[in-house]
Order: structure tokens, then C-alpha cells, then sequence
């Protein structure tokens, strides 16, 4: 029986893979709801679910929007600015901050070691905007995406 919670998969999915569709296909077996979050407009957007990747893997992945694990920084010394200097993004979404099984209509409870806003501090000293997005909350972009003038690296 599927956990009452939400799932959200964003990406720009460019091109859709097999890969992506068996990802949301087992979303769908485990979750109540799934939605999956499709770049438009010429946004990028990375989800970069664990602290532990190589630089090469990074390497030359620029992203306009990065999904960023919140609990990696407490693996990682460095983590904020590493993803930062590599993918060089104007924002950052923190995410896989809550236990992921709490009912959608309770309060989230917070994974053990995460300190969110400290992880939000950690992303603002980066030079990036933090944009925390609550449980059923939507995402509003603070100014107009552009690609034609990218971001300075920090």
C-alpha cells in the first residue's frame, strides 16, 4: 500500500529515458501521489540527491535550479560550495530535509542531523538564493529565468 505522502521527481527531462519513466512507474507503487516537476522556458534543473558524487560527475553540469539533499552537508565538508562551484545555479531548493513518512497533513518531522536553517545560511553564504518549499507548497521563481547572461561563479 502506497505511503500517504507526496512525491515530486523534477527535471528536464531532455530527453525522457526508459530510465526516467521505470523512476516514476516505482514512485507510483510506493507513493499516494507523484508528481513529476518538467523543466520549461529553457530553466535548468539539477537534483543532486546525495553528498556522495565525484566532481566529474558535476563537472560541466550547469544548472539554473539544483535540488540539494539537505542532510549531505553533514557528510561532506564543503558540500554547499562544492555543488555551487560546479554547477554554478542562481537558486537552490533544499530537499530530503523531513523523514519523507510523515502523513501529508501532519507537520513534517525533520530527519536526525539536519539543520535546515543552517543549511539555508550555508547556501546564502555560497552566493546562492535559498528557496525553501513546504510540504504542498508551490515554487515561485524571484525574477524572470534567463539563460543568456549565467551567473558569475562565487
Amino acid at each position: 500500500m502506497p505511503h500517504s505522502v507526496l512525491a515530486v521527481y523534477p527535471g528536464t527531462f531532455d530527453p525522457m529515458t526508459l530510465g526516467h519513466e521505470d523512476v516514476v512507474r516505482r514512485a507510483t507503487q510506493l507513493f499516494e501521489r507523484v508528481i513529476v516537476a518538467v523543466a520549461a522556458g529553457g530553466l535548468r534543473v539539477l537534483h543532486v540527491d546525495s553528498a556522495d558524487f565525484s566532481r566529474d560527475e558535476l563537472k560541466g553540469c550547469k544548472a539554473d535550479l539544483v535540488c540539494l539533499c539537505a542532510i549531505g552537508r553533514r557528510y561532506r565538508p564543503g558540500y554547499v560550495r562544492e555543488v555551487v562551484e560546479l554547477t554554478q545555479p542562481r537558486w537552490i531548493v533544499p530537499c530530503h530535509w523531513d523523514t519523507m513518512v510523515t502523513p501529508i497533513d501532519a507537520p513534517p518531522e525533520m530527519l536526525p542531523g539536519v539543520d535546515l536553517p543552517g543549511f539555508l545560511r550555508e547556501i546564502e553564504s555560497a552566493g546562492v538564493t535559498p528557496l525553501p518549499v513546504p510540504l504542498l507548497g508551490s515554487l515561485r521563481l524571484p525574477r524572470p529565468v534567463s539563460t543568456s547572461s549565467p551567473r558569475s561563479p562565487s
